[in-house]
């Protein structure tokens, strides 16, 4: 009575009566076992159960948490007048149902019909923990309900505030529920590639969708984009810039620059004339391979051992120079390193 608050966190065997302007609580873990009114002034949050005789009229107010399990087993299980009733959505879409079994031929099914009065008009689902998103809720506010057109009509569903009660489908007579989609309210577009801003690496540009790999750059510029260790390919020769050892040639521009530029290939004549090779030899090439130094009909190449013990970081263990033959006339000569079997 009075100004008095009461939190059930346990089990009550017997009625709650209320009469006083504060709000009451029934935690998650609280029981109740009787009889709970809501009438005038009254105020409630329903988190746990409720068995036994439930109705709100007046201008009471229940606010009935997701967790909540209100089984309510008598003839006066009403929805009468104007009271405010609330019905909050979990996160993970998941809503405390008002079930009712009003007569003996639903005795202990609580699948009845809640007597309704169609002056109740102040009903809201709050939708803003629900983190369910672009998949289709079925929320069953009630087991059944006289008059259920006229109570789906006065059915609100806000988000944030936001009224999307156009966005929810009465299920139709006998259900008590609504199906409908909740938008993401972070997932605007701002640069229309079709890609949420929350998901875009690139909000604000339009050729950019996803970034995969997560190596900053977008999948449609990538020539990589399950890699990360590998990003834009520049030259376009199938080698990222990551590994390319020639990231700004192609083989065509690669060719070309060789063949302007013979002395990059030593035969030991001083000369520049590139060992002899011709245009179609230096096509041959491959990017990234590794050019021996001619000299007295030698190739002197170097071997280089590396060490790691984590297979991520390597050192240099050591240096060795191979000399091998390399006869002067000869086209075009290839060597390539290999472990002992």
């Amino acid at each position: 009575n009075s100004d008095s608050s009461i939190t059930v966190n346990g089990t009550l065997n017997g009625n709650f009566g209320i009469n006083s302007p504060s709000v009451q609580y029934i935690g998650v873990n609280g029981t109740v076992n009787g009889a709970v009114e809501l009438d005038n002034i009254d105020q409630m949050v329903v988190a746990g159960t409720i068995n036994g005789r439930f109705f709100v009229k007046s201008t009471a107010v229940v606010l009935i948490e997701s967790t909540a399990n209100i089984l309510s087993d008598d003839n006066n299980s009403w929805i009468y007048n104007t009271p405010y009733i609330q019905w909050k959505v979990g996160a993970d879409g998941s809503v405390g149902t008002l079930k009712t079994s009003r007569n003996e031929q639903n005795a202990g099914q609580f699948d009845g019909e809640w007597r309704y009065d169609t002056t109740a008009v102040d009903m809201v689902v709050d939708l803003t923990d629900c983190v369910t998103f672009a998949t289709p809720l079925t929320l069953q506010l009630v087991s059944g309900i006289q008059n259920e057109s006229t109570f789906a009509s006065n059915v609100t569903f806000l988000q944030d505030g936001t009224d999307v009660t156009a966005d929810f489908v009465w299920d139709g007579a006998g259900t008590g529920s609504f199906t409908g989609v909740l938008t993401n309210p972070n997932s605007s577009d701002s640069d229309g590639d079709g890609v949420n801003d929350s998901e875009d690496a690139f909000p604000n540009d339009a050729t950019e969708t996803v970034d995969t790999d997560s190596d900053g750059v977008g999948d449609n510029s990538d020539a990589f984009p399950s890699d990360a260790a590998e990003t834009v390919d520049t030259d376009g020769d199938g080698v990222g810039d990551n590994g390319d050892v020639h990231p700004g040639y192609n083989d065509a521009e690669l060719t070309t620059y060789l063949s302007n530029n013979s002395y990059i290939i030593d035969d030991g004549s001083g000369g520049g004339t590139g060992g002899g090779l011709t245009e179609q030899d230096l096509i041959d090439l491959r990017v990234g391979s590794q050019l021996a130094a001619i000299a007295n009909e030698e190739a002197t190449l170097q071997v280089v051992i590396e060490q790691s013990d984590d297979l991520g970081s390597w050192s240099t263990l050591q240096t060795e120079s191979v000399t091998v033959p390399a006869p002067a006339g000869t086209s075009k000569q290839f060597f390539r390193y290999r472990m002992q079997d």
